[in-house]
């Protein structure tokens, strides 16, 4: 009996270690996808211009808004330790950023990459033109 539960630990447990990091993955992915519609109906419930800011460097991302000219942090989210925020594809209105009109539109169509480093597993988050419409591919 001993056996057979220490060969189950050994066969099971690395594959119960890749699925917790599976599972990390995808929390964070959602909850970037329900930030990101949290930004774009504050723009349209406040009639203003909300943005997604990605910093890179600090794995974080802070939902701002225009206050006169300035844009001012709502909240920043950092990600979970073992999630990277690999990459974005927005340059406009500048590097990192996306904006969102009071329509909901987004400035720009783009993607968000965020990466597993446990097990180097990437998820992409994409914004369409025009729409805003927000997908996990």
């Amino acid at each position: 009996v001993c056996v057979i539960v220490i060969l189950c630990g050994v066969i099971i447990g690395p594959k119960l270690a890749n699925f917790t990091g599976v599972n990390e993955l995808e929390i964070e992915t959602k909850r970037l996808r329900a930030k990101i519609r949290y930004a774009q109906q504050l723009a349209v419930t406040k009639q203003a211009t909300y943005r997604l800011e990605f910093d890179l460097a600090n794995e974080s991302y802070a939902i701002t808004y225009d206050s006169g000219g300035a844009y001012t942090a709502l909240e920043t989210i950092g990600l979970k330790e073992g999630i990277d925020l690999e990459s974005t594809t927005f340059t406009s209105p500048a590097q990192n950023i996306v904006s969102f009109d009071y329509f909901g539109a987004p400035s720009q169509s783009g993607h968000i990459i965020l990466k597993n480093t446990k097990n180097s597993r990437t998820a992409d988050i994409g914004i369409a033109a025009a729409t805003g419409r927000v997908d996990i591919e």
